[in-house]
């Protein structure tokens, strides 16, 4: 009667014990493969948003670099139709040819006239004609744009792109600069590398679904995903992962909208492929927990604990690793088991993304680089052009002190203009070497109330530049002190004076103000013409600069802080740019608002110490 009973209650109590431990194998394999998926789709967006980045500082490197060739003085001089125009233009040929070959992604350099003849180019077959009056680019870039196209098949049906640049002479623009780009070489070096699993690649597209990059070339400016419901709801997400069936494969996807030209760079790798070594052991511990059903419970227990849910765990810990970034963390498994090859694929997935990583990392540095040495090249240009005028001044002055003909009261008339022309040519060198090195801070708690009463009557002090300007001081009276460097502020607010006089030149009214309110200073949209909406509730002291002079076009509202954005005859266009960072560093906000023909006003908010 025991022996009955026991083996009555025996077989369905292993059985249960058989069904927990499948069923806790197979919520962890769940969880795992949960985590794997996250893992991928993390891996995946990172990569697409570099090369989202990379593909926006790639153009804009170019673009730097074709309006730094078209001011080049033998592009200038290939302009006119004279001895030295021939002369140049038979030097500039095979300059441009050079830098073609020296870049490796120019497909055609081309100079053109102010009527559009190509009058240099660098000696390819042209996707265009010989005269290019009516192409877009040209009328853009004779405009004074720097011009950017749309991607469009260019020689050889490769996907081209064209940027083009005026030709200035003086004030006059006397001609066009452009060039065509071939955008597989950006695909060779950067998109086709990327290898996620056995089949899965990288690909861009254009905006309305054209193929733009695929490791299949027969794709390349044919395939159009708008033909496909899956291609629609990525052209309509533009950024984002999702997984979908292409051609009978079922994919994980991710992608990014690169916003200066539409493009959008996918990345995706089967789902098959990502989850085989993790099906493989779903499958293995389906078949060991079956067999070993007829083993007794702590047996099971052992044999499921010691193979199954230890290696399993140790792979959820290293994938959560890697989902959280470390990709040095491997898997070790002294087994020979599905567990050992699973780990095997694992690792070598973790290190080709590891690489990949890598390799971004450098392209990143290299294309910094390269920006830093422009921004060093535009810098010395512009101290090039600031001195060279005043110099001109000075030396023709001094030869007229020099001349002993001279009469005294002509000498002393350009005595003054030789100390006016110093003057000038001091402050626009401090204003360039402000900007290329920023003064280190010295913070102290200053009442903001008194610096803007100080500043106001130093410029009413200063009766010559004053030019009938009337500046309006309305201060609230329970503003707190505010921690800033006070020389640094006060040449802000003197910059924003100065600029509004320059807006008034028949004269006006400024009126400056300050208050105290809640708004967060760096919720603010620093260089948006109405600011973002505020974000916590830290206390903030708000000034505001509100002219009845000018106003801004809404075209340059956008541009009014960017270093050397000038809409004057004279000056560097680094006064609101100087601005801008010195409230960078305060973690303070800037804001402006302005409409053409009745004012500007300027916002500034400091966080309260």
């Amino acid at each position: 009667m025991k022996g009955t009973l026991r083996q009555k209650f025996i077989g369905p109590t292993i059985m249960l014990f058989v069904f927990g431990v499948l069923l806790s194998s197979y919520s962890t394999y769940y969880s795992s493969t949960t985590e794997v998926e996250s893992a991928i789709k993390s891996q995946m967006t990172q990569i697409a948003e570099s090369l989202s980045t990379m593909l926006a500082s790639w153009i804009e490197r170019n673009k730097i670099d074709i309006q730094r060739w078209s001011r080049f003085d033998i592009i200038c001089d290939a302009i006119p139709e004279s001895f030295l125009g021939k002369a140049a233009r038979k030097a500039a040929k095979p300059m441009l040819a050079r830098l073609r070959d020296e870049y490796g992604f120019y497909e055609a350099l081309y100079l053109c006239d102010i009527d559009g003849d190509v009058i240099v180019s660098s000696g390819d077959g042209s996707i265009f004609s010989s005269n290019m009056s009516q192409e877009a680019f040209f009328l853009s870039a004779s405009l004074g744009h720097i011009f950017v196209s749309d991607i469009f098949a260019g020689i050889k049906g490769k996907p081209t792109l064209v940027i083009a640049a005026p030709v200035w002479s003086g004030e006059r623009i006397r001609g066009v600069f452009a060039s065509s780009i071939d955008l597989t070489y950006f695909s060779s070096q950067y998109v086709d590398p990327i290898k996620l699993s056995k089949t899965g690649y990288a690909y861009i597209l254009r905006s309305d679904g054209l193929v733009i990059a695929h490791p299949d070339t027969t794709k390349v400016m044919k395939a159009d995903f708008s033909d496909f419901p899956q291609g629609k709801k990525i052209l309509k997400m533009k950024s984002g992962v999702m997984r979908y069936d292409y051609e009978g494969v079922n994919f994980i996807g991710a992608f990014k909208e690169e916003r200066l030209t539409g493009l959008i760079i996918g990345i995706n790798a089967p789902v098959d492929e990502i989850f085989a070594p993790s099906d493989r052991v779903r499958d293995i511990v389906i078949f060991i927990t079956i067999v070993i059903s007829f083993l007794i419970a702590s047996t099971v227990a052992l044999i499921v604990t010691g193979f199954v849910t230890k290696p399993i765990n140790q792979f959820k810990k290293t994938m959560e690793a890697v989902a959280a970034g470390d990709l040095n963390r491997t898997i070790s498994l002294k087994s020979t088991s599905e567990f050992t090859s699973m780990a095997k694929s694992f690792n070598k997935m973790a290190l080709s993304l590891k690489d990949n990583k890598e390799e971004l990392r450098r392209t990143y540095e290299r294309l910094a680089q390269k920006e830093r040495m422009a921004a060093m090249g535009e810098l010395t240009a512009r101290i090039a052009h600031e001195i060279k005028n005043p110099l001109g001044i000075i030396k023709g002055s001094a030869q007229i002190l020099v001349d002993e003909e001279a009469e005294q009261e002509t000498k002393k008339e350009v005595a003054h203009y030789i100390i006016e022309e110093v003057n000038n040519l001091a402050v626009r060198t401090q204003e360039l070497l402000t900007y290329a090195k920023p003064m280190p801070l010295n913070f102290e708690d200053v009442d903001l109330n008194a610096l803007l009463s100080e500043r106001i009557k130093f410029w009413e002090s200063r009766r010559v530049e004053l030019k009938q300007m009337e500046i309006m001081g309305e201060f609230a009276s329970n503003l707190p002190m505010v921690r800033l460097d006070k020389s640094l502020i006060k040449q802000s607010v003197m910059n924003i004076i100065i600029n509004a006089s320059e807006a008034m030149p028949g004269g006006g009214h400024l009126k400056i103000s300050t208050k105290l309110n809640g708004e967060d200073p760096r919720a603010w949209n620093l260089r948006g013409s109405q600011g973002a909406a505020p974000g916590n509730n830290l206390k903030c002291v708000v000034v505001e600069f509100e002219d009845n002079g000018s106003g801004i076009e809404p075209e340059n509202l956008s541009k009014i802080f960017n270093p050397f954005f000038t809409t004057k005859a004279e000056g560097t266009g680094l006064g609101l740019s100087a601005v801008y960072r010195i409230m960078e560093q305060h973690h303070a906000g800037i804001s402006v608002k302005s409409r053409p023909g009745i004012g500007t006003r300027f916002i500034m908010t400091f966080p309260v110490s």
